[in-house]
């Protein structure tokens, strides 16, 4: 489904600044030292970044994670078998709750010891294995703890990794592949900037270089950090209809868990923040731009679109006389609601400001149709049913072209750039399509890319980014929204294969921001992909 967007001031808007989401990254990467170089600067302004391995469950993120090792590597083995190592590692609660780290282990050790206080409030970070000192002892909200592994039954070699599990009481465990940490390639030392926080750093998807910061600071090299390009959110229930929310940067959804409930979920824990019971709730629901951001939910029984305030979710209007209202859609530029009945019969057209009924269009459908906006400053719509696509326009709406194609609406997303306009793949095709009208007030076909494996969604944020997402069974690919010409393909699939979800699809995906969200049909969890764009900024 289409985030949300404001500010309509044309069919070309300006893009919206974005805000890449550092979370607490930076402070999971930062090991503060006493000098370098002449030893003017002091602990508090200097970093060393981390080379360590790093994963996610739930809200918490493991960092910098390696085998401390601290003398220069001479022969094969590190560490012998009966011997102990130390875990060097940075963990961050990025949520608001409470958790604790239970357990560290691996199936090359006998056990493993916790010491210290291992319990971790949201916002809070431990920090264990470092030999110099940590962040502990300048940052707020950081402990410092001891894991180890105790009885190796195997040699340590530098080099070859070895896998150590994360247990947590809430957010569950994550099994890291870890390195020892070899003292002879040394730190990089770089400057802190005077507010004390560390310069952010950006790493590339994988098979691309890294990319620096916009300003790296003096004597300070561009290091990647090891911010993951596919993360797995943990969310209360499978996510239907995600829809990002700009205006608050959160998800919106529906969970099918005792009864449909709407709810707004943490785009960086998966946590659920709010959720509204629901009944006779239609398929999905829109979200009407500011000044008064609301959520626009088609009730069936009642024949009304009720109006939500999007934080809070509660009832501040709707409009009656809507026939069993159950798909809507909003064009921001003509400031319409297009809503399409249940059985698939009638298009109904509500002016969203002043809350009033503009037409109804019989178009006999079927209940398998949905509507997609068609971006006019007139009311303008797209029909979308198994069969193919049909585009709409006028103050009564009249059909302007048709397209004659097995479809998915899963397949299909309108262009907000340009009127007529649309992206499509046939079903079962691995090639996207763009369509436009033509000069005989029909629609052709006027680019195409194959992508060699079925196309299973088709998003498109051309206004904004300039660009259009496809998601296959393996990957997300991102390409030009004129000539979808390929820019970036990220694969997705060993994400969930290492989640024990090999065998998941994507249910549905929205745009934010600085990432996309994949939802996990039947499953619990969200994919949470980083943007390119996200890299440059």
């Amino acid at each position: 489904m289409p985030r949300h967007r404001t500010d309509v001031d044309g069919l070309r808007r300006a893009a919206r600044p974005r805000t890449t989401a550092l979370a607490v990254t930076l402070i999971g990467l930062v090991v503060l030292v006493t000098g370098c170089g002449s030893g003017q600067l002091g602990r508090r302004h200097l970093q060393r970044i981390g080379s360590g391995s790093e994963g996610q469950v739930g809200s918490m993120l493991v960092r910098d994670a390696t085998f401390a090792y601290d003398h220069p590597i001479e022969g094969n083995a590190v560490y012998q078998p009966g011997e102990s190592v130390a875990v060097r590692a940075t963990i961050v609660n990025e949520g608001s709750t409470t958790d604790r780290l239970v357990s560290v282990s691996s199936p090359i050790a006998d056990e493993g010891l916790v010491r210290g206080e291992h319990t971790i409030p949201g916002g809070h970070t431990l920090t264990a294995g470092y030999t110099e000192p940590v962040a502990s002892i300048t940052l707020p909200n950081t402990t410092s703890i001891d894991l180890r592994l105790l009885g190796l039954n195997t040699a340590l070699r530098s080099g070859p990794t070895y896998p150590v599990v994360f247990t947590f009481a809430r957010a569950g465990e994550i099994r890291i592949e870890l390195r020892v940490d070899n003292p002879d390639v040394p730190g990089e030392y770089c400057p802190l900037p005077p507010n004390g926080k560390a310069p952010k750093v950006l790493t590339a998807p994988p098979g691309r270089g890294p990319i620096p910061p916009r300003n790296p600071l003096p004597d300070c090299a561009a290091i990647p950090t090891s911010i993951p390009t596919v993360q797995l959110l943990d969310v209360e229930g499978p996510l239907l209809r995600p829809t990002w929310a700009t205006e608050h940067d959160v998800l919106l959804g529906f969970i099918e868990k005792d009864g449909r409930r709407l709810v707004r979920v943490d785009p960086e824990t998966g946590e659920t923040l709010r959720a509204r019971e629901l009944e006779n709730a239609g398929e999905d629901f829109g979200l009407i731009p500011q000044p008064d951001e609301r959520v626009a939910l088609p009730l069936t029984e009642p024949g009304r679109v009720a109006l939500l305030d999007t934080e809070s979710l509660v009832e501040v209007g709707g409009i009656d006389a809507v026939p069993a209202p159950s798909r809507v859609t909003v064009d921001e530029l003509s400031k319409t609601l297009f809503v399409l009945s249940e059985d698939g019969s009638t298009v109904t057209g509500v002016d969203y400001e002043r809350q009033e009924v503009l037409f109804r269009q019989e178009v006999q459908a079927g209940p398998e149709a949905v509507v997609a906006p068609g971006n006019d400053t007139e009311p303008s719509f797209w029909l979308v049913t198994p069969e193919g696509f049909t585009y709409f326009h006028g103050e009564q709406p009249e059909p302007m072209g048709t397209l004659r194609v097995p479809l998915s609406h899963k397949t299909f997303s309108s262009d907000d750039t340009v009127p007529k306009s649309a992206y499509f793949a046939e079903e079962g095709s691995s090639r996207v399509q763009l369509v436009e009208g033509d000069s005989r007030g029909g629609l052709e076909v006027v680019e195409s890319n194959d992508f060699g494996e079925t196309i299973e969604h088709v998003e498109a944020e051309p206004e904004e980014e300039h660009r259009v997402y496809a998601v296959t069974a393996t990957k997300l690919i991102s390409m030009r929204y004129d000539s979808l010409e390929v820019i970036t393909t990220t694969e997705y699939r060993s994400t969930l294969e290492r989640a024990g979800l090999g065998h998941a699809r994507i249910s549905d995906l929205t745009v934010g921001d600085d990432y996309l969200y994949l939802a996990v049909e039947g499953e619990p969890y969200v994919l949470k992909i980083r943007k390119e764009e996200s890299l440059t900024e």
